[in-house]
């Protein structure tokens, strides 16, 4: 009997006819698989543990992926009496024994692997060897901002009259009063000398109330304090200002970056902007980029050990920095970068914050001259504080999916039914917060 050349090489007892490969439960029952939708790869099921002793792990029936500079064990139900690869600068084979071989990989390609058994028989698979893994890595980030800006304000108004001596004084350089305009209807309080003194109230729209006579202030929301105060010489009113205020944090980006273990993600949010370059009687324009970057290269080792590099940037032109040339502004960019490499297990969440920038402004509004005297001219002006420090903050959880199943398809947005009324109902936020950002 001559053995047929085309028969794989089974496994004893096997009912596959591809050397172990066992059917799936619906195609050996007949049954068609119930559809599944998911809105993202599905996670991978990974092991505990690495396979109990003795475990025998027979060629794959679809072919064999390796990554360069690794190996995988093969073992055979029969005897093998002879191999061949196609190409092996790609992949090598090491004969352990007559039921095992080692596949070593050296570079990325394709190639072929043949095993015959004693009865002539043989199987064939292509082996395909990667740079990086067959591993795939869902990369979960989110990129913010936290501004930590503080504005301080200090500011003083006050009106003064002295009735003895016709004089009506007021000072509006800190912006704490409204200042009134001509159609304001205006009340003032003027002092008649008496004995008793009798205080007698006149209405003066749009003009200047008389020498001596209280000038009112229009109170304005900036207000934090008033005073108001008098005797039978002096009658003044004084409102101030201490403000202190800060700023939310934004979120810049949210991307969602599926890669290979080895291989490179990138991610940018914001532009690119020209920049002309000129040498000698040639110019050119080249384009640099601005925005929010990001950088990863994940690695997957072991079972759920991920070595994950990291290199986010936040960058943006500058252009009071820059420089003219040849009739052009170059711009300056003020960025911020850091690089870091983290072992982190699957599902775990990296954190690179400190990413600061600080920027100082200060803005005085005075009186003129006024505002220039030596030790009286802190009530003649108003001094703001602006201290801008934004914090970069980015979060990466890094997780092992697999594609999806052959009975699994990509969610659709009509999928989705009308909302209900619990779902669009307005609910109360407890504690009360203002400043919740809202998205």
């Amino acid at each position: 009997m001559v053995p047929n050349s085309m028969t794989p090489i089974v496994v004893p007892n096997s009912t596959s006819g591809d050397n172990g490969m066992q059917p799936s439960q619906a195609a050996s029952s007949g049954a068609l698989p119930s559809v599944r939708t998911f809105n993202t790869d599905p996670m991978a099921v990974v092991p505990s543990g690495p396979p109990p002793l003795g475990t025998k792990h027979f060629m794959p029936g679809d072919g064999i992926d390796l990554m360069t500079s690794t190996s995988e064990v093969l073992d055979y139900p029969t005897r093998i009496r002879r191999v061949s690869i196609a190409d092996s600068k790609i992949a090598d084979i090491q004969v352990i024994n007559p039921y095992e071989l080692n596949l070593v990989a050296h570079q990325p390609g394709f190639t072929t692997l043949a095993v015959w058994d004693t009865q002539g028989r043989y199987s064939e698979r292509e082996i395909r060897v990667d740079e990086s893994g067959k591993q795939q890595v869902l990369l979960n980030v989110i990129v913010a901002e936290l501004n930590r800006s503080r504005i301080e304000n200090f500011g003083i108004n006050w009106s003064v009259a002295l009735p003895r001596w016709n004089i009506s004084l007021v000072n509006m350089a800190g912006g704490v009063a409204t200042p009134y305009t001509a159609t304001s209807a205006l009340t003032a309080n003027s002092l008649i000398s008496s004995n008793p003194p009798v205080t007698v109230s006149t209405t003066a729209a749009g003009t200047l109330p008389p020498n001596g006579t209280l000038i009112p202030l229009l109170l304005s929301q900036n207000l934090t304090y008033g005073l108001a105060a008098g005797n039978n010489n002096i009658q003044t009113q004084s409102f101030f200002q201490f403000l202190e205020e800060n700023s939310m944090g934004k979120i810049l980006a949210e991307p969602h970056l599926l890669a290979n273990s080895g291989e490179k993600a990138e991610f940018l949010s914001g532009g690119e902007i020209p920049i002309v370059i000129s040498q000698a009687l040639n110019t050119s324009i080249v384009f640099k980029q601005f925005g929010t970057s990001v950088t990863f290269v994940p690695t997957v080792i072991g079972f759920d050990d991920i070595l994950l590099k990291v290199k986010p940037e936040v960058s943006e032109p500058n252009f009071a920095e820059g420089v003219n040339l040849f009739g052009f502004t170059v711009p300056a960019f003020v960025t911020r970068r850091a690089e870091t490499m983290v072992r982190l297990r699957n599902n775990q969440t990296l954190i690179v914050a400190g990413l600061l920038l600080n920027t100082k402004n200060e803005t005085v509004a005075k009186v003129p001259y006024l505002g220039d005297i030596p030790y009286i001219r802190g009530l003649f002006r108003n001094t703001s504080y602006n201290n801008t420090q934004t914090d970069l903050v980015m979060t990466v959880t890094p997780q092992i999916v697999a594609p999806l199943p052959p009975n699994g398809r990509v969610i659709l947005p009509t999928d989705r039914g009308p909302m209900s009324s619990e779902e669009i109902q307005t609910r109360r936020v407890y504690p009360d917060d203002a400043g919740r950002p809202r998205f």
